[in-house]
């Protein structure tokens, strides 16, 4: 079989590892089947079981950013991280479709509360405003269950729809790894980083430009230095007194 190329400085465990089957199969015991991810009541199940708390996930496959610079595929990521094809085409399916909804009713919202005089409340945009709260929440947590599949030194921020969501998953991320560095990936090439994938807002749902210039004020407001690594992506330089004690 194929040797890994860092030999014994090598902390990932491979497909071709003895210890790799046990860990798919300990994950596996977590997990809700992905077919009960519906629109229905028993999302509320779905998400009770499996998404809050989310489990970070420890590397065991393959590195954040490669040798030539780029970083890793974000499917091959969470495949190599456990996911399986059926699952992550059936997350990355869900995700543009509630952010559909969300697009469709966030309009029809706005536009009811600002030519209505209140506190008047038709039967039809209550049903569109409680329509809307569960589509934000079910979209939210959708993101946050891909992005458990991905390295812990990864945010993927497809499908944020707007500058409160996109400033919570930074957030909660950010207190992730300050409680505990030890989750990010050891022996990485960007140490003590955070990869912040916004999208280039090229025809991807969630990566408009408000994504980008959100993440960049946000992280300007915390005084985080960062660096583009292209048009879709940012490296965040996390503090260094968060790893004193690790």
């Amino acid at each position: 079989s194929k040797k890994c190329s860092y030999a014994s400085l090598c902390k990932w465990i491979h497909p071709n590892d003895p210890e790799y089957p046990a860990c798919l199969k300990s994950m596996d015991a977590d997990l809700v089947p992905i077919d009960e991810m519906t629109v229905d009541d028993r999302y509320e199940t779905y998400v009770e079981a499996v998404v809050s708390p989310i489990l970070q996930p420890q590397p065991r496959g393959l590195p954040t950013h490669l040798p030539n610079g780029r970083t890793t595929d974000l499917k091959e990521m969470a495949l190599a991280n456990g996911c399986t094809e059926a699952a992550w085409v059936k997350l990355t399916e869900q995700i543009p479709l509630f952010y559909a909804d969300y697009l469709r009713l966030d309009p029809m919202i706005k536009a009811w509360y600002r030519n209505t005089p209140r506190p008047q409340l038709s039967a039809e945009i209550d049903h569109a405003r409680r329509e809307y709260d569960q589509v934000k929440k079910k979209l939210i947590n959708i993101i946050k269950m891909r992005n458990s599949y991905h390295n812990s030194d990864v945010l993927d921020l497809h499908g944020a729809m707007d500058e409160e969501h996109a400033e919570l998953l930074l957030s909660e991320r950010f207190s992730e790894i300050e409680r505990d560095p030890t989750i990010l990936p050891m022996g990485s090439r960007r140490p003590r980083t955070l990869t912040v994938i916004t999208g280039a807002g090229n025809n991807s749902i969630g990566g408009d430009p408000l994504v980008r210039d959100t993440v960049d004020a946000f992280l300007k407001q915390l005084g985080y230095r960062n660096e583009p690594l292209n048009e879709g992506c940012v490296i965040v330089h996390l503090p260094s007194d968060w790893f004193s004690l690790a």
